[in-house]
């Protein structure tokens, strides 16, 4: 803002400048084309008679702030201006005699003639924009001239920079409390976000960025895009630990087998040959059903791939038959066999202890279902 505020003022100081020269340029090539009008009727007369009818026009418009500064130079030295002091020569009023001569040296420059517009030093009066222009009255070649103060110019122009120091400090103070209140309005919830951001990387991922519901900027679709995936991390870790506690289980059941039958085949002194193969089918059954746990968690790995998941049907009864062998070694249960959803029939419940029965009204169901469970009650 305050360059682009610099700028601006540049223009409108220059042109301001501008226009008011412009200004002063018609005013003073008017008064001369008319100071000339006023001696054209003097054709054939001595230099004398034109300049003393020049002083009769030039001194009825005495010079002041207001007026025009006129002047006529013509030949054998009769200069006439409508300002005493204009050439120089005179006698030192409010100034020193350093002064003096040194506005007499200025007001000698004068006497040069400088055909068209120029701007010099005139004493007492000070930087003057002056138009002269050469004319002949009969065969008398005289120089009439007339020059207007820059003083106007000057002040116009520190008037503009006063109006623009004024207008642009306050129009830059208000712009930087806008901005400030801006900054603060869209900082400020940053700043909570950024908090909420260092919990989560320290491993808290309880809280959540609260944004104002009135607010439907860009900051409000950040938050509510963070706190979706904070959600989503939530789940995912609350799977996690989920998974973790069925895989300790299901590889737990297994191993716990696999001990309590070594633990009965170790307390016996003289175990039979059947007895120690009735212990290593167990064994390696769980062994295998340990296999296929890890290589289901090596499945799961890959559970992202959008192939992932692919229907196959199973045979039942030997899925359930390797549950019960699993599960009904390590205490005596009471196991009711139901069929899926998809299944008719009633299911089959059974007493025994130690077996889990499947009648043959039901068997043909559940060798078709894909799913079915032994559930200990």
């Amino acid at each position: 803002m305050v360059v682009s505020a610099a700028v601006v003022f540049l223009v409108v100081y220059q042109d301001t400048g501008t226009q008011l020269r412009t200004e002063i340029d018609q005013d003073i090539s008017g008064d001369t084309i008319q100071l000339l009008q006023s001696v054209n009727t003097l054709s054939g007369q001595s230099p004398a008679r034109i300049a003393s009818a020049a002083a009769r026009y030039i001194r009825a418009q005495p010079y002041n702030a207001t007026s025009t500064l006129l002047f006529v130079l013509t030949p054998g030295g009769q200069h006439v201006s409508n300002h005493p002091e204009l050439f120089g020569g005179g006698p030192p009023e409010d100034e020193t005699e350093a002064e003096q001569q040194v506005e007499n040296a200025e007001g000698r420059k004068l006497l040069v003639p400088r055909i068209g517009y120029s701007t010099a030093q005139v004493p007492d009066v000070g930087h003057t924009r002056i138009f002269e222009k050469r004319a002949y009255v009969g065969n008398v070649q005289i120089i009439a001239g007339a020059g207007e103060p820059l003083s106007l110019v000057d002040r116009a122009q520190h008037g503009v920079a006063r109006a623009f120091v004024l207008a642009g400090a306050v129009v830059l103070l208000l712009a930087l409390v806008a901005s400030y209140l801006a900054g603060a309005r869209v900082s400020a919830p940053l700043r909570g976000m950024a908090q909420v951001a260092a919990r989560v990387d320290a491993g808290d991922l309880g809280p959540r960025m609260e944004i104002s519901g009135d607010r439907r900027d860009e900051v409000k679709v950040l938050a509510d895009a963070f706190n979706r995936m904070l959600d989503r991390l939530s789940e995912a870790f609350a799977s996690q630990r989920e998974f973790v506690a069925d895989a300790s289980h299901e590889l737990r059941t297994p191993l716990t087998v696999i001990r309590g039958q070594l633990e009965v085949l170790a307390a016996q002194e003289n175990p039979s040959s059947a007895e120690v193969m009735r212990v290593e089918h167990l064994v390696q059954a769980e062994i295998l059903r340990v296999s296929r746990l890890v290589d289901d968690l090596l499945v799961l790995a890959q559970a992202e791939r959008t192939d992932f998941l692919r229907a196959e049907t199973i045979d039942v009864r030997p899925f359930v038959t390797e549950l019960w062998d699993g599960m009904s070694l390590t205490a005596d249960r009471r196991f009711e066999l139901v069929p899926s959803s998809t299944g008719h029939s009633r299911p089959t419940r059974t007493a025994s202890p130690r077996r889990c029965g499947i009648s043959p009204a039901t068997r043909s169901s559940t060798q078709m279902s894909t799913t079915a469970s032994c559930t200990s009650t």
